[in-house]
């Protein structure tokens, strides 16, 4: 059986909250889930909420948003291989030289 469970998070950590389940392939459900679990058999957080993390600035959450919206409307990769991006960066690079 299950139950629900309803929290309110601020949109900017609901949105690094979700870039980070997708970028590990895991739901959001499955990550809370796994979080209730081991707080619930161990008796206590399961993480250090003592350690010092570096929290994102509004520069790099808005960089987080862009790259969701360019990913979003743009599914294709930009290179088709390796060789490829390293070639336009040869190009990018020679263009910066003659400037």
């Amino acid at each position: 059986m299950t139950s629900q469970i309803s929290a309110k998070v601020s949109a900017e950590y609901k949105i690094m909250f979700n870039h980070t389940c997708e970028r590990i392939g895991i739901s959001p459900s499955t990550a809370i889930n796994m979080f209730v679990k081991r707080m619930a058999l161990t008796d206590a957080f399961p993480f250090d909420i003592n350690e010092k993390i570096d929290i994102p600035n509004e520069t790099t959450l808005a960089a987080f948003k862009e790259s969701e919206e360019i990913i979003k409307n743009n599914p294709e990769p930009g290179f088709s291989s390796i060789e490829e991006m390293r070639r336009s960066m040869d190009l990018e690079n020679e263009r910066e030289d003659k400037t």
